[in-house]
């Protein structure tokens, strides 16, 4: 599929990762703070191992790895003396 527009490019339904690839730095950077996903790399396309990883909208909710990936098994209390 090819698109005209970064706007186009930007806008859709999925949001598991993404990419820019540009020789212009600044405006690939510009670019990648619009995408909305779990990650999203300038000018490449590794990403490190023990960052949090997960997708928004229709490709999943929540993050494997990183301490926010405990959150679904934690329950918090708190406790206190008077």
């Amino acid at each position: 599929m090819l698109l005209d527009t970064v706007d186009e490019a930007i806008d859709s339904e999925y949001g598991l990762g993404g990419g820019v690839f540009s020789p212009d730095v600044e405006r690939a950077t510009a670019v990648a703070e619009r995408i909305v996903s779990g990650t999203v790399g300038v000018d490449t396309a590794a990403f490190p191992m023990d960052a949090p990883f997960g997708g928004v909208k229709d490709s999943g909710l929540g993050a494997e790895l990183g301490p926010g990936a405990l959150d679904a098994y934690l329950t918090y209390k708190t406790n206190f003396r008077a």
